[in-house]
């Protein structure tokens, strides 16, 4: 078993329906982790955003990613912090690049997964006797009121980051079973200046979203909305099921709400 260095990681499980891989953020410090990550694509664009928090030793699952993902240049973009029992804190952003190469030759056994995975290190644990940038309760909010007053462009990737915090019963009880991809109900105000291929990538990047969304609250069915057409879209969002272990099925038949145009979604739990 091998001993992991103190700190956050993403560790990426392979899943048994390989070549997939589970990944999760996990806490390997003594402290409280406060998290936004996203893990994308140069060439995909985004496949799973998550942010939250972390008890020492904790972990939570950011989604599942496809072997392919590491031949596309694939990349953990994350804003860490880790906050100590006396309220003072330490603030890591960065991205990480995750190469085919090392990613399969440093597979190991980690404490607590199942098999052998790739532990991709963000940031050591806060030594409070040592780091001496440490802030206080005071200081971070104060710094972080005044970055969101800043121009992000440069981290562009926060921008649209959706919180998903822990699920609560209500939040279940209010999400909407279906999602419809039509571009006029994505993005109903400039919708007609966006270019076919910009506007395949909003769809599936929303559907990824969605879906990720569902899997967190345990959800067992939706539908996603992708009309008729030429069916390009459609065929996209089958491929995107058809790579993701947590969809039991999924079918495209006559619904009588949505005619010929959704596809059913079934999850596993």
């Amino acid at each position: 078993m091998s001993l992991l260095q103190e700190g956050v990681y993403v560790v990426f499980e392979p899943f048994e329906q390989y070549p997939s891989y589970n990944a999760y953020v996990y806490n390997h410090t003594p402290w409280q982790v406060i998290f936004t990550i996203e893990i994308a694509t140069q060439e995909s664009g985004r496949l799973f955003k998550l942010d939250g928090q972390l008890k020492p030793g904790g972990r939570s699952k950011i989604g599942v990613m496809a072997r392919d993902a590491l031949n596309a240049r694939a990349v953990v973009n994350y804003d860490v912090t880790q906050e100590t029992s006396d309220r003072m804190r330490k603030r890591v952003r960065d991205t990480f690049k995750l190469k085919a190469k090392s990613f399969l030759s440093q597979m190991k056994w980690i404490a607590g997964f199942e098999v052998q995975s790739y532990a991709a290190f963000l940031m050591p644990a806060f030594d409070p006797d040592k780091d001496a940038g440490g802030e206080s309760l005071t200081e971070y909010t104060k710094r972080t009121k005044e970055e969101q007053q800043e121009d992000s462009t440069h981290n562009s990737w926060l921008g649209d980051l959706v919180h998903f915090g822990e699920a609560n019963p209500s939040e279940r009880a209010h999400f909407d079973d279906s999602i419809d991809l039509h571009i006029e109900a994505l993005r109903p105000d400039n919708f007609r200046n966006l270019k076919k291929e910009k506007i395949l990538e909003i769809q599936l990047s929303e559907c990824r979203d969605y879906l990720n969304n569902a899997l967190r609250l345990k959800i067992e069915r939706v539908f996603i909305i992708h009309g008729l057409g030429k069916g390009r879209l459609k065929g996209r969002v089958a491929s995107m099921l058809d790579q993701m272990p947590e969809v039991k099925s999924h079918r495209n038949e006559y619904n009588s709400k949505f005619g010929y145009g959704a596809t059913e979604v079934v999850f596993y739990y």
